[in-house]
């Protein structure tokens, strides 16, 4: 199990480093496109994931020691050792720069006041409008929204 979450992991970065170029690269872009190329990217991950047959290797005897191939083993596995640990140092780095995206988002949510509808509120601290939350979906105004024209 692990082995299939470390060969996922090492063919999934390449792809979402891509992806994350190509957003930083289109940032004037809408953000329609951009999410466009992460929900490709992840995507590509699970196609990375479908089993795919491979011929079966040739079989070659090779005789060795119990020595030699102790020594293979240890110098193999130390090979893979840094860069799981670079990956996983990646990974929480982002986890964490994602984790102080959400704090900053409801800090913002909590110090806005309320607007006339139901869970949209107005804000400061924000330069155009957005939206977060999956289970509580807020609307987060400008403060210059409440001199847009009301459409009545």
């Amino acid at each position: 199990m692990t082995a299939i979450i470390f060969t996922t992991a090492v063919r999934a970065t390449p792809l979402l480093l891509l992806a994350w170029v190509c957003t930083i690269l289109l940032r004037r872009a809408s953000a329609d496109l951009r999410h466009k190329i992460w929900v490709a990217g992840f995507f590509g991950i699970l196609a990375l994931m479908i089993p795919v047959p491979v011929p079966k290797a040739a079989q070659i005897a090779i005789i060795t020691t119990t020595f030699v191939t102790s020594v293979a083993a240890d110098s193999a596995r130390g090979a893979i050792f840094p860069w799981a640990t670079l990956w996983g140092a990646g990974t929480a780095l982002l986890l964490l720069r994602y984790l102080v995206g959400v704090y900053r988002l409801m800090r913002m949510t909590r110090d806005a006041r309320p607007a006339d509808a139901a869970d949209v509120r107005i804000s400061a601290a924000v330069a155009s409008p957005l939206t977060w939350g999956a289970i509580h979906p807020t609307i987060l105004l400008p403060a210059y929204a409440e001199d847009w024209p009301t459409g009545k």
